[in-house]
């Protein structure tokens, strides 16, 4: 991590360091960083984030959920920028469903991600463009489900179940799986397997589950697809994030700041870093940048 002058401003660093201006695209991710642990968006965070968006910055939540389930955030904040999903696996524009980038898993690949996990037994999700897919409810996702009855319907995800993926690998475009694991051990021995093919990208993505995507695909590759849309380069891009996930945005970004509870990869990644995502870190980092 790069050291910060604190009696300085965030800006001007940023203009010292890699010669830049001002920030254009405030890029976030969700879990761990925007959301508190009780996954909501502080009312000083999102206080915050208005107040910059009035003044011209876009604001792009950039996660590893699928669209549907981000949706709740966005339009809590009220935004009509595109979203980045799936790791960087799709980029769309939520109100008008159109897709800007696609990197969808290739089926040959699914198949293979599929053997591998049915050998080890494993439940997991797929994401396609706009549904969250389930085999069964497990683990946490009763409680998902449940949340969800109570949105109301502009906010509710689509969560669907769908015992047989094979049929459902048929007949969607997948971007991501997301694979549960039960302990480290567990983890480290899916990761090992699934990275033997070729085709995926294979993340730690949270305490207790890893992601799959298509080769190549990270958030990073999203936050390019950004850049172009908005006909700026990734050094006016600030990015926040907390996990393995994040690393390569973190790197790539004009500014990557890590939460006070990222991971250690994620702190290394990061240009510096700002409280945790319970003490409004996202509006502590964002007074920073912007004073």
């Amino acid at each position: 991590m790069k050291s910060y002058d604190s009696e300085i401003s965030m800006v001007h660093w940023v203009q010292r360091e890699r010669g830049n201006g001002q920030m254009k695209v405030i890029a976030l991710d969700l879990d761990g960083t925007l959301l508190d642990k009780k996954k909501r968006i502080s009312a000083g965070n999102q206080k915050r984030l208005q107040e910059l968006r009035e003044q011209g910055v876009k604001v792009v939540l950039a996660s590893g959920r699928a669209a549907s389930t981000m949706r709740p955030y966005y339009n809590q904040l009220g935004l009509d920028e595109p979203i980045v999903c799936c790791n960087g696996g799709l980029v769309m524009e939520p109100k008008t469903e159109r897709v800007i980038v696609s990197n969808a898993i290739e089926k040959v690949d699914l198949d293979l991600a599929a053997e591998v996990l049915k050998e080890e037994k494993a439940y997991y999700l797929a994401y396609t463009d706009s549904t969250l897919w389930l085999p069964s409810v497990k683990f946490t996702m009763g409680k998902w489900i449940e949340w969800n009855r109570k949105l109301a319907p502009e906010d509710r995800m689509d969560i669907r179940i769908q015992p047989d993926f094979e049929k459902l690998f048929d007949q969607e475009t997948i971007y991501k799986l997301l694979v549960f694991c039960a302990d480290e051990g567990e983890k480290k021995r899916r990761v090992e397997k699934l990275r033997k093919l070729t085709g995926l990208e294979v993340i730690d993505s949270m305490p207790d589950a890893i992601d799959v995507m298509r080769r190549g695909v990270s958030k990073a590759v999203g936050l390019k697809a950004i850049a172009d849309y908005y006909g700026i380069t990734m050094e006016e891009i600030v990015f926040m994030g907390d996990h393995n996930n994040d690393v390569e945005a973190l790197r790539e970004a004009g500014l990557g700041i890590a939460m006070g509870n990222a991971t250690e990869a994620a702190k290394e990644a990061a240009d510096w870093m700002t409280v945790d995502h319970d003490s409004d870190g996202v509006k502590d980092a964002l007074d920073r940048v912007f004073g």
